[in-house]
Protein backbone atom coordinates (compact mmCIF):
# COMPACT_ATOMS: atom_id res chain seq x y z
CA UNK A 1 0.00 0.00 0.00
CA UNK A 2 1.75 3.18 -1.12
CA UNK A 3 1.26 6.51 1.25
CA UNK A 4 -0.97 8.05 -1.67
CA UNK A 5 -3.53 5.53 -2.30
CA UNK A 6 -4.54 4.58 1.64
CA UNK A 7 -7.15 5.74 3.54
CA UNK A 8 -6.04 7.87 6.35
CA UNK A 9 -5.15 5.71 9.22
CA UNK A 10 -7.60 7.10 12.22
CA UNK A 11 -10.85 6.53 9.16
CA UNK A 12 -9.45 3.08 8.74
CA UNK A 13 -9.74 2.67 12.68
CA UNK A 14 -13.17 3.79 13.17
CA UNK A 15 -14.73 1.76 10.66
CA UNK A 16 -14.45 -0.80 13.49
CA UNK A 17 -17.65 -0.40 15.03
CA UNK A 18 -15.78 0.99 18.24
CA UNK A 19 -14.31 -2.21 19.32
CA UNK A 20 -10.59 -1.01 19.29
CA UNK A 21 -10.35 3.15 20.02
CA UNK A 22 -7.77 5.12 19.06
CA UNK A 23 -7.46 6.12 23.24
CA UNK A 24 -6.27 2.34 24.06
CA UNK A 25 -4.45 1.27 21.07
CA UNK A 26 -0.29 1.96 21.01
CA UNK A 27 2.04 0.87 18.95
CA UNK A 28 5.39 -0.24 20.21
CA UNK A 29 8.72 0.02 18.15
CA UNK A 30 11.49 -2.62 19.24
CA UNK A 31 14.70 -2.09 18.20
CA UNK A 32 17.42 -4.23 19.21
CA UNK A 33 18.90 -1.89 22.27
CA UNK A 34 15.34 -0.33 23.17
CA UNK A 35 11.97 0.27 22.67
CA UNK A 36 9.36 2.87 22.92
CA UNK A 37 5.14 2.84 23.30
CA UNK A 38 3.45 5.47 21.58
CA UNK A 39 -0.18 6.24 21.27
CA UNK A 40 -1.91 5.51 18.22
CA UNK A 41 -2.61 9.37 17.51
CA UNK A 42 0.96 9.93 17.81
CA UNK A 43 1.77 7.61 15.30
CA UNK A 44 -1.30 9.04 13.03
CA UNK A 45 0.91 12.39 13.40
CA UNK A 46 3.78 10.37 11.99
CA UNK A 47 2.62 9.05 9.01
CA UNK A 48 0.62 12.46 8.54
CA UNK A 49 3.86 14.48 8.83
CA UNK A 50 5.21 11.99 6.30
CA UNK A 51 2.59 12.34 3.64
CA UNK A 52 3.00 16.34 4.06
CA UNK A 53 6.74 16.39 3.03
CA UNK A 54 5.90 13.83 0.15
CA UNK A 55 3.26 16.34 -0.89
CA UNK A 56 5.05 19.25 0.05
CA UNK A 57 7.29 21.74 -2.74
CA UNK A 58 11.18 20.68 -2.70
CA UNK A 59 10.46 16.94 -0.47
CA UNK A 60 11.63 15.45 -3.42
CA UNK A 61 15.12 17.19 -2.68
CA UNK A 62 15.07 14.76 0.94
CA UNK A 63 17.50 12.49 0.66
CA UNK A 64 15.57 10.60 3.47
CA UNK A 65 12.38 10.91 1.34
CA UNK A 66 12.34 7.07 0.11
CA UNK A 67 13.25 5.77 3.79
CA UNK A 68 10.65 8.08 4.95
CA UNK A 69 7.96 6.78 2.63
CA UNK A 70 8.69 3.38 3.28
CA UNK A 71 9.06 3.43 7.16
CA UNK A 72 5.61 5.22 7.16
CA UNK A 73 4.08 2.29 5.00
CA UNK A 74 5.25 -0.46 7.56
CA UNK A 75 3.47 2.04 10.46
CA UNK A 76 0.32 2.45 8.22
CA UNK A 77 0.09 -1.05 7.01
CA UNK A 78 0.52 -2.26 10.82
CA UNK A 79 -2.34 -0.08 11.98
CA UNK A 80 -4.79 -2.18 9.78
CA UNK A 81 -7.27 -3.63 12.98
CA UNK A 82 -5.88 -7.31 13.45
CA UNK A 83 -8.55 -7.46 17.25
CA UNK A 84 -5.83 -6.56 19.29
CA UNK A 85 -5.19 -2.80 21.14
CA UNK A 86 -1.58 -3.16 20.91
CA UNK A 87 0.53 -3.74 18.45
CA UNK A 88 4.39 -4.45 17.96
CA UNK A 89 7.13 -2.96 15.34
CA UNK A 90 10.34 -4.56 15.24
CA UNK A 91 12.75 -1.92 13.39
CA UNK A 92 16.11 -1.84 13.26
CA UNK A 93 18.56 1.53 14.18
CA UNK A 94 18.21 3.17 10.48
CA UNK A 95 14.23 3.02 11.31
CA UNK A 96 15.17 4.19 15.07
CA UNK A 97 16.73 7.15 13.52
CA UNK A 98 13.90 7.92 11.13
CA UNK A 99 11.61 7.65 13.90
CA UNK A 100 13.48 10.31 16.23
CA UNK A 101 13.55 12.36 13.11
CA UNK A 102 9.70 12.24 13.41
CA UNK A 103 9.09 12.37 16.69
CA UNK A 104 11.07 15.18 17.12
CA UNK A 105 9.64 17.58 14.82
CA UNK A 106 6.39 18.89 17.48
CA UNK A 107 8.85 19.57 20.31
CA UNK A 108 11.26 21.28 18.24
CA UNK A 109 7.84 23.28 17.01
CA UNK A 110 5.97 23.77 20.34
CA UNK A 111 9.18 25.74 21.83
CA UNK A 112 8.68 28.42 18.93
CA UNK A 113 6.24 31.34 18.33
CA UNK A 114 3.32 30.07 16.07
CA UNK A 115 5.20 30.57 12.57
CA UNK A 116 5.94 29.35 9.22
CA UNK A 117 9.47 29.57 9.85
CA UNK A 118 11.46 28.06 13.05
CA UNK A 119 14.37 30.44 14.41
CA UNK A 120 17.88 28.57 14.83
CA UNK A 121 18.74 29.23 18.53
CA UNK A 122 22.91 28.38 17.34
CA UNK A 123 22.78 31.43 14.39
CA UNK A 124 19.56 32.90 14.54
CA UNK A 125 18.48 32.21 10.73
CA UNK A 126 15.16 31.46 9.87
CA UNK A 127 14.77 27.80 8.97
CA UNK A 128 11.28 27.32 6.70
CA UNK A 129 12.09 23.42 6.14
CA UNK A 130 9.10 21.09 7.27
CA UNK A 131 11.85 18.58 7.94
CA UNK A 132 14.20 20.39 10.99
CA UNK A 133 17.63 18.17 11.46
CA UNK A 134 20.67 20.18 11.09
CA UNK A 135 21.08 24.23 11.00
CA UNK A 136 23.20 24.48 7.18
CA UNK A 137 24.25 27.44 8.35
CA UNK A 138 25.76 27.21 11.98
CA UNK A 139 25.26 23.11 12.34
CA UNK A 140 22.94 23.38 15.18
CA UNK A 141 21.38 19.97 16.03
CA UNK A 142 17.71 20.85 16.23
CA UNK A 143 16.57 16.62 16.93
CA UNK A 144 19.10 17.23 20.31
CA UNK A 145 17.02 20.27 21.33
CA UNK A 146 13.87 17.34 21.61
CA UNK A 147 15.25 15.33 24.96
CA UNK A 148 14.43 11.69 23.03
CA UNK A 149 16.30 9.81 25.29
CA UNK A 150 13.43 10.07 27.66
CA UNK A 151 11.01 8.26 24.76
CA UNK A 152 13.11 5.02 24.68
CA UNK A 153 13.65 2.73 27.00
CA UNK A 154 15.70 -1.20 27.81
CA UNK A 155 13.34 -3.67 26.08
CA UNK A 156 12.09 -5.87 27.91
CA UNK A 157 13.90 -9.07 29.07
CA UNK A 158 12.65 -11.93 27.24
CA UNK A 159 11.02 -15.19 29.66
CA UNK A 160 14.07 -17.57 30.24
Amino acid sequence: MSVADRNPAAEMWSEQSGRVTTQQTQLIFRAPDAETTLPLEKVIEIVDLVETLRLSSGAAELGEMAELLAFADRIDLLLVPSGTSDKVLHIGAAEKSLLNLLLAQPQIRAAQPQSDSVVCPGCGAKRTELLLTRCPDCGHDFTADAGLEAVWSRPLEPPH
